[in-house]
């Protein structure tokens, strides 16, 4: 036997349909210029293709290469000067850096433990090879704290240190971070590739 809705239980149907289909707008039906509102993506604003919904869990990885002349460097040095670490990650959104190696392409030992002093954009200080490391007022709002790298084990032809389960989070200003290499330890440096990685996921 055929069941009949009454009228308030058709226009209840109707409603509950409506407001499935409508838009970002709360009203209309969904459109290109009104389109279902998902879920919020980077800062809570609706997913789009310039907006895309962060990925917790997210893996990246990438490298920066400081290449430092072969002079003395006293402790606090920047090596190389400032270099760009290019995850790919989502624009502004967070992630963990979760463990750090330094390779260092040469086999001679390099006695002293390194830092890389980190920020969201080109530090605006552009400090260059040798100089002394400084985190002026210009640098402030794009900084985001350090990780220590500390001190490479001499491997024959290549020098080798890593660090993990830091687990340190940051805020990215686009998709990747900007770093300095510094020497807690006065030394003269080789002139090599000093390969710095790090690998991080999203959250």
């Amino acid at each position: 036997m055929a069941t009949v809705l009454t009228d308030q239980a058709q226009h209840a149907i109707t409603q509950a349909v409506l407001a499935l289909l409508a838009g970002a707008d709360g009203v209309a039906i969904a459109s290109a210029a009104n389109p279902i509102p998902v879920a919020p993506g980077v800062g809570g604003a609706v997913i789009s293709a310039s907006n895309p919904m962060p990925v917790a869990g997210q893996a990246y990885s990438a490298s920066a290469t400081f290449t430092p002349a072969a002079a003395s460097h006293v402790a606090g040095d920047v090596n190389g000067g400032a270099q760009s670490i290019a995850f790919g990650a989502i624009s502004a959104s967070r992630v963990m850096i979760t463990s750090a190696a330094l390779e260092i392409d040469g086999g001679t030992a390099e006695a002293t433990a390194w830092r890389l002093y980190l920020y969201n954009v080109t530090p605006p200080s552009a400090l260059a090879d040798d100089a002394a490391f400084d985190l002026p007022s210009g640098d402030r709002a794009s900084y985001l704290g350090y990780v220590d790298l500390g001190t490479a084990v001499d491997l024959g032809s290549t020098q080798w240190v890593e660090t993990n389960i830091i687990n340190k989070q940051i805020k990215l200003a686009g998709t990747g971070v900007f770093g300095y290499l510094v020497n807690l330890t006065t030394l003269t440096p080789a002139n090599v590739a000093h390969i710095v990685t790090l690998h991080a996921v999203g959250l």
